[in-house]
């Protein structure tokens, strides 16, 4: 098993932070293996209150590493994850955003994939969203009918690979949009049923309750303990 980075991306998030801690204790590759990044350029809702709260965080976390970088420049998301990839210092990442439900599986799984198959990219050309304003009822889609098409939030890949992409674009949505062209043979495909499901909720960049369509409904519901999570984070 190889080290591996986690990247997340952070704007006026502080109430997502027992999402992101679930997520991350949840995962089942082995933990003092990961190393978690966090990239925070929010100009009214710092993730941490305080140096104790992240110190507090650190612990529970352990033996996952945490790396908290602020920046008071507002960057888009694209941006973001692109410093975030320079700024780690493993051979491998794989990108975690701050709203999202992620499997306990999503780093293990997505690594065998990128191994056995000596890929330089992995991710999911579908995606589940949970329909917080439909009581939590999950819908899938697929992301496109072009080549390659994975969105953005479940991506892992090498850094060998990405310093031969074309990176994440300079914008908040899409922004993975022409990463791969050029390099699709050694991109693969995770099942995203093992990967993660999006929250849909106020705050996305885009209307997900769009995505709520009979013909896309699952039969499969999330766990208590997400639902719980959720309550509590969108007053519901």
């Amino acid at each position: 098993m190889e080290d591996i980075s986690i990247l997340i991306p952070i704007y006026n998030r502080s109430k997502w932070l027992p999402l992101i801690v679930l997520n991350l204790k949840q995962q089942d590759y082995p933990h003092d293996k990961l190393h978690v990044y966090i990239d925070d350029d929010s100009d009214t809702d710092l993730l941490f209150k305080s140096p104790e709260e992240l110190e507090e965080i650190k612990r529970i976390l352990h033996p996952i590493k945490l790396t908290y970088i602020i920046n008071k420049n507002k960057r888009s998301i694209g941006k973001k994850r692109n410093e975030l990839i320079r700024a780690c210092n493993t051979k491998i990442f794989c990108m975690m955003d701050s709203d999202d439900i992620y499997h306990s599986t999503y780093i293990s799984h997505s690594y065998n994939l990128l191994k056995e198959n000596n890929l330089g990219c992995v991710g999911s050309d579908k995606m589940v969203f949970c329909m917080t304003d439909k009581d939590f009822a999950l819908h899938a889609i697929d992301c496109g009918n072009r080549a390659v098409m994975i969105h953005e939030a479940c991506i892992m890949a090498t850094k060998k690979w990405f310093k031969a992409s074309c990176k994440f674009g300079n914008n908040s949505m899409g922004e993975g949009k022409n990463l791969f062209f050029g390099h699709e043979n050694k991109v693969g495909i995770t099942d995203i049923m093992k990967v993660m499901c999006c929250v849909q909720w106020a705050g996305n960049t885009i209307d997900k309750l769009q995505f709520c369509k009979e013909e896309n409904k699952l039969d499969l519901e999330i766990s208590d303990e997400y639902k719980k999570i959720l309550i509590k984070i969108l007053e519901l």
